[in-house]
């Protein structure tokens, strides 16, 4: 989330970060880089690709004082108007909606929603064929979880092997946007936000 802002001003321009909002955003810089270094074998480097930010003034401010503590290295992808401040959707519990709420909910939705969809996968379960043991044919696909006993080795642990290497980005955006973003990830009804 973008770090404290004016909110004196009507103009997204005018918005921009506090002095407080700066320190919270250098801050946030900071960590990330020990993150990129790693603490111990235990929790090795983090492998951080892109940064994305929202298309308002308050997020690219604190996005470009996040990069300064970051190599250089790192991809700064293009600002996403979509990632902007919005109503992503009604929520429940709720009282009596004034129709200007619902003109904001309704505007916001679709556009949060893409970006959504844009920027979080959700990968369907791995599958392992089995083929018939007559003639070696795949007869059929079935899911395999982690937790089935039919799936591991010798030595009692299962055969799937993760992907070799985690990939990150940062999205810097807004409040409204992220609980959207974490209620869908968690497959929480949204209007939960």
């Amino acid at each position: 989330r973008h770090g404290q802002y004016d909110e004196q001003h009507k103009e997204d321009e005018k918005r921009i970060l506090t002095p407080l909002g700066r320190k919270q955003a250098e801050l946030t810089g900071q960590r990330l880089a020990k993150m990129l270094e790693g603490f111990d074998e235990k929790f090795g480097p983090c492998n951080i690709k892109t940064i994305r930010v929202s298309n308002m003034a308050r997020a690219k401010e604190t996005a470009d004082i996040i990069a300064q503590s970051l190599p250089e290295t790192i991809h700064r992808a293009e600002p996403d108007a979509n990632l902007n401040e919005g109503r992503p959707c009604h929520h429940i519990p709720g009282g009596k909606a004034s129709s200007r709420a619902v003109k904001k909910t309704d505007e916001g939705h679709g556009r949060i929603e893409t970006a959504f969809t844009t920027y979080f996968y959700r990968a369907e379960p791995p599958t392992m064929e089995q083929s018939d043991e007559n003639n070696g044919e795949v007869q059929n696909k079935q899911t395999v979880f982690a937790t089935s006993n039919e799936n591991k080795g010798d030595d009692g642990k299962v055969d799937l092997k993760p992907h070799p290497q985690h990939e990150f980005e940062i999205i810097v955006c807004h409040a409204n946007v992220i609980r959207y973003f974490l209620c869908r990830a968690l497959q929480i009804p949204p209007e939960a936000w």
